[in-house]
């Protein structure tokens, strides 16, 4: 007995040796995590819930110190007789010492949460573990993963790089869905972006989508709305101060510039696996999904849409983060719109027929 005890230890100690270790797809160091915090805005966020439990502790004690603090600076200033210059050139000061603040407070909590980042895959199975303090683990099956996102922003173009998120599927209460797998490369390259991106997805062809570009009048389409709140801000102000208003005019030519750049950026693509959207300027976002994993889709118009033949298409698959950008198409040439809904809709009913 126990000889054969022996056996069967040493078997189930050779199959868990031989057993493949968990590949790892990507591991942040430590100056990745700091160009994370370079790039988010943690601490704003952390300076807005000091500031809040201040006032939970003791609302007078931190009136008292922030009047304090506000008369002996300005008292200074008033004894040296500072002149409109030397007052600008404080609040420029201080402004980028508040901006440094926030940055070096987003580095250490980046730190604190996102240390010894490591993606692993194991048996067709994504688990991110990260945390300086506290260690988290979070964990999902590649047959879960829906939606895509994949975000560049200002800060991101600086530094050459990009950031990988995914919705789940995770069934289960609220508790499960906060536990769900979110980012795949909170930063990376982007390289490391795509490379990732063609390994969870072999054969989709995301490096090699062909983007489309929307309706000619897209622009124009998403100008006219904005143009309603700087007309109506004109007149209040023209009946209150008198000419003076007409200065909320130049708003104008700001929006349009807005509106012709993010139509100039906006890009969609479609294929047997994939339907992507592109969208952003200066915050860019890509947004894709498999067209098997779309749930649900829909042809919208407005007035402005049905006259000048464009519609916007809608998409939604399970587990959809409220954070993320929608699947949406914006201003589509109308023939197109509704040629690309009976291509999903057949395959979501071909998917039903299956089941």
């Amino acid at each position: 007995m126990r000889h054969r005890g022996s056996v069967e230890a040493a078997t189930s100690d050779a199959q868990a040796t031989d057993a493949p270790a968990p590949e790892v797809l990507l591991a942040l160091p430590p100056g990745e995590v700091l160009r994370l915090g370079l790039v988010s805005n943690r601490g704003l966020i952390a300076l807005a819930a000091a500031y809040g439990a201040s006032f939970q502790f003791s609302p007078r004690l931190t009136e008292t110190i922030f009047q304090s603090w506000a008369s002996r600076v300005f008292g200074w200033a008033g004894e040296h007789h500072f002149g409109p210059a030397q007052y600008a050139l404080a609040a420029i000061t201080l402004a980028l010492a508040v901006l440094a603040l926030m940055r070096l407070l987003s580095m250490a909590f980046a730190l604190l949460q996102y240390y010894g980042f490591t993606l692993t895959e194991e048996a067709q199975r994504l688990t991110v573990d990260r945390g300086l303090i506290a260690r988290m683990r979070s964990s999902a099956s590649r047959r879960r993963l829906q939606a895509w996102t994949l975000h560049e922003g200002l800060m991101h173009r600086l530094l050459k790089r990009r950031s990988l998120e995914v919705d789940t599927a995770a069934g289960g209460d609220g508790q499960s869905q906060k536990r769900a797998l979110r980012e795949l490369a909170p930063i990376a390259t982007p390289e490391a972006c795509d490379a990732l991106i063609e390994h969870l997805l072999p054969g989709a062809g995301w490096s090699t989508l062909q983007w489309r570009s929307t309706h000619p009048r897209a622009a124009l389409r998403a100008f006219l709305p904005n143009t309603i709140f700087p007309l109506l801000l004109c007149a209040a102000l023209c009946w209150w101060k008198g000419w003076i208003g007409l200065f909320a005019l130049l708003l104008l030519p700001w929006l349009a510039f807005v509106a012709w750049h993010h139509a100039r950026h906006a890009r969609y693509a479609v294929d047997d696996r994939l339907v992507a959207v592109r969208g952003g300027w200066l915050s860019r976002h890509w947004r894709f999904a498999e067209v098997d994993k779309v749930q649900a889709v829909r042809l919208s118009q407005g007035p402005l849409d049905r006259r000048w033949g464009m519609a916007t298409l809608s998409l939604d698959t399970a587990g959809a983060s409220a954070t993320a950008p929608a699947l949406r198409i914006h201003h589509l040439p109308e023939s197109d719109a509704r040629a690309l809904l009976d291509r999903l809709a057949h395959t979501l009913a071909a998917r039903k027929l299956r089941w």
